[in-house]
């Protein structure tokens, strides 16, 4: 019996091996062997004739085919272990040679890296006993996931279930009590980041207060002083403890409970991570609190008709959720099922090995070539163990520049810089992990182009836009340019592009200045068309004389008057009297003019 350690998937490694079992046990795989065998003497007999014809090696056929019944012949039993979970899958009738060289080869790969393990296992946990990086992606899954609905259902159901709602009394608190101690300026913004987080959400209260639902059979809620519905949340949120919520959050984040709990396995990756100050209820309890409070922040903005404010907040919230899907563990998504295929693919081949070896010489060449391929996929574990190494220092040592391993993760800010720090370093660790089998195939070969390829691989690509600093002095413009569906201005507002020209326009301002020009030009005409007539009135015989005498009666009248209104026609009539040369005899009749033109609304 043999043991072959799975670096991939050992659940589809047993599938594999089932299948060459099946595949050698039956008549039809004789056959291929013996027309491999039949092709593999014509290949030396021809081989002799090319040579002179003096022999034809028929010992290397007998050699093959010896090697052949040896490795094909008889069967073992297989055991496939995962190298991850130490999970065993047994398979029977196996071939020897596959078994044997699968057990020996994967067993020397495995030594090592237990070996290497030992020495730096007080470091950090090794990936014999726990997954690549699994400490960075446990806490780095819990940051973004617990704040699903299948555990706020759990947490209702261990408070009681039927109208408890855990989720809405956490946002009413939060809009009602927590948002309005930074409205009064007893705590700011960046203290509220960075406090503890039950402190941080307190607000010690007996006159404000808000609406929980922590009652099973009232489907209205509770009204609580903001000291009071403190405890009662803090009473609520404690059932994360309890097996329901501790199963519901192992759903979510695809965790195992069995033989250890959720919290203990957080408490575990925290620990490994050198971040002893923090424990797993408090970080699982502020993960789930963080979302909620943007929300309530958004939602508080939107009662006061802030809009603006509510929606950068939404836009905050938008981009979160947008960014934490498009993160995922680039070993989880690419280098496992990467693994997993190389490692089956290169057990699926055995029975084509079977037709290589009776060909002969050139078949046994390449036959040892298939071993080359076993070693080399199995050296891959003991360089991700390398890997795996060096992240949980990086990591530990950066979230210890930020006093996390003292002051633990209990505070937003902590929660938002411990995530920044472990997201960067799960993808450095998927392109570390994704470079390991050109690693290993350097050291399994020794090929220039594998290190070449190595080498491209460290080189990286341009992240920084330099032209945001240095313009370009002159840009072509694209052959069709797609404008925004929607612009906005602090004048004309928000409107769709393309409105301006599908309505009419109202330019008040060249409306305005052409309506003035025209109307002094009317002025001017009016008044030397008054002055005109005026004068002929003036100097014309005895026929104009009654008019003109009702006009200065009618000016002398206007002018006994006093008050602002005589006074202004008075001052327009030895106006308009200067400017036509009018003699000051006649200054009443002019007045007496002006009035009736006013009365009347003349120009």
């Amino acid at each position: 019996m043999f043991t072959i350690y799975s670096i991939g998937d050992s659940a589809f490694l047993e599938q594999i091996l089932i299948a060459i079992s099946m595949i050698t046990g039956t008549g039809d795989f004789e056959q291929m062997v013996a027309v491999g065998l039949l092709i593999g003497v014509l290949i030396m007999a021809f081989q002799s004739l090319f040579q002179g014809g003096q022999k034809i090696p028929f010992q290397q056929i007998l050699v093959c085919w010896i090697i052949y019944a040896c490795a094909f012949g008889p069967s073992t039993t297989v055991v496939v272990e995962d190298a991850y979970t130490g999970d065993a899958r047994v398979v029977a009738n196996v071939p020897v040679g596959v078994g044997a060289a699968g057990g020996i080869i994967s067993n020397v790969g495995y030594s090592i890296t237990r070996m290497f393990e030992t020495g730096y296992g007080a470091i950090a946990p090794g990936i014999t006993t726990t997954y690549f990086a699994d400490a960075l992606k446990l806490l780095n899954d819990a940051r973004r996931s617990l704040a699903d609905p299948e555990v706020f259902q759990a947490i209702n159901e261990a408070n009681g279930g039927g109208h408890v709602n855990v989720r809405q009394s956490i946002t009413n608190y939060i809009q009602e009590c927590t948002l309005l101690k930074i409205d009064r300026g007893e705590v700011s913004i960046d203290e509220l980041m960075r406090t503890h987080i039950t402190p941080a959400m307190r607000f010690n209260s007996a006159v404000y207060g808000t609406q929980l639902y922590d009652t099973p059979g009232n489907p209205n809620g509770s009204y609580y002083n903001c000291s009071d519905g403190h405890m009662v949340l803090e009473a609520m949120l404690d059932q994360l403890g309890d097996n329901q919520a501790q199963q519901a959050v192992a759903t979510v984040l695809s965790r195992d409970p069995t033989f250890m709990s959720v919290s203990g396995q957080i408490t575990d990756a925290m620990q490994a991570l050198g971040i002893a100050a923090s424990q797993a209820q408090n970080y699982m309890k502020t993960a789930i609190i963080e979302p909620l409070y943007y929300d309530a922040a958004s939602g508080k903005y939107q009662e006061m008709r802030d809009y603006t404010s509510a929606i950068m907040v939404n836009q905050a919230i938008q981009q979160r959720n947008t960014q934490w899907a498009a993160e995922q563990s680039m070993f989880m998504s690419i280098v496992r099922p990467m693994l997993t295929f190389i490692e089956g693919f290169v057990y699926a081949i055995t029975p084509f090995m079977a037709f290589l070896i009776v060909l002969g010489g050139f078949g046994i060449k390449l036959v040892s070539k298939y071993g080359q391929m076993l070693l080399w996929t199995q050296l891959w574990m003991p360089v991700l163990s390398i890997v795996n190494l060096f992240l949980y220092m990086s990591a530990s040592n950066e979230m210890a520049s930020y006093s996390m391993d003292t002051m633990g993760l209990y505070s937003f800010y902590a929660l938002d810089r411990s995530s920044d720090i472990l997201e960067s370093w799960i993808a450095t660790g998927g392109m570390l992990a994704a470079a390991t089998p050109i690693l290993t195939l350097v050291l399994v070969t020794g090929s220039s182009y594998a290190m070449t390829s190595l080498a491209g691989r460290m080189q990286g690509a341009d992240h920084v836009n330099e032209r945001q600093s240095t313009p370009d002095m002159m840009t072509n413009g694209a052959v069709m340019a797609n404008m925004p569906s929607a612009t906005q201005d602090p004048t004309s507002g928000l409107r769709a592009t393309g409105a301006d020209q599908a309505v009419g326009s109202l330019k008040i301002g060249s409306q305005l200045s052409s309506n003035l020009q025209s109307a002094e030009q009317h002025m001017e005409s009016a008044q030397q068309k008054f002055g005109s007539s005026l004068s002929n009135a003036i100097t014309a015989g005895g026929n104009q004389t009654q008019s003109y005498e009702r006009m200065s009666s009618l000016g002398s009248q206007v002018s006994s008057m006093g008050g602002q209104s005589s006074t202004a026609v008075s001052e327009a009539a030895a106006d308009f009297r200067q400017q036509y040369g009018i003699d000051a005899k006649h200054q009443r009749a002019i007045e007496g003019a002006f009035a009736v033109s006013g009365s009347m609304g003349a120009a």
